[in-house]
């Protein structure tokens, strides 16, 4: 997806402003992607779960994992919000201050693609995409 490719250049000095607001708002489409391809694989595996467990117990790690999910898109969205935030005072943004921002956003898209592996629901593309960008942006940087 080209919205997320994009967050990295967006939010550091590819267009200003206007732009990183494209841009992060092209990350909350990505997200969204996550979330539908996460609550279609949960659809799809929850009733052979169910049919599987003896006690409400075995239930657990299976439902753990999508909780992981959850907890992480709604975190990486939070970011996302944080970021928009950012945008309101752009001009008077350290470099600094929007390196962190990389890194923040980031971090939490990596959190998100760590989430639905382990899961075992495949990233969106997209989603992918942002991580490489924003990460090769940042020189290769681990959050």
């Amino acid at each position: 997806m080209k919205a997320l490719a994009l967050v990295a250049c967006l939010l550091f000095g590819c267009g200003g402003a206007s732009s990183v607001q494209r841009g992060t708002t092209m990350a909350a489409v990505g997200l969204d992607e996550a979330d539908k391809a996460a609550t279609h694989a949960f659809a799809e595996r929850w009733p052979g779960e169910l049919r599987a467990a003896d006690s409400i117990d075995d239930l657990a790690p299976f439902e753990a994992k999508w909780s992981r999910i959850r907890v992480a898109i709604r975190a990486a969205f939070e970011t996302l919000h944080a970021t928009q935030a950012a945008l309101d005072a752009w001009e008077d943004l350290s470099e600094e201050r929007k390196l962190e921002a990389a890194r923040d956003v980031l971090g939490a898209l990596r959190h998100v693609a760590s989430a639905l592996a382990h899961a075992g629901v495949d990233v969106p593309g997209d989603l992918s995409q942002a991580i490489g960008v924003i990460g090769a942006f940042l020189g290769g940087e681990e959050s």
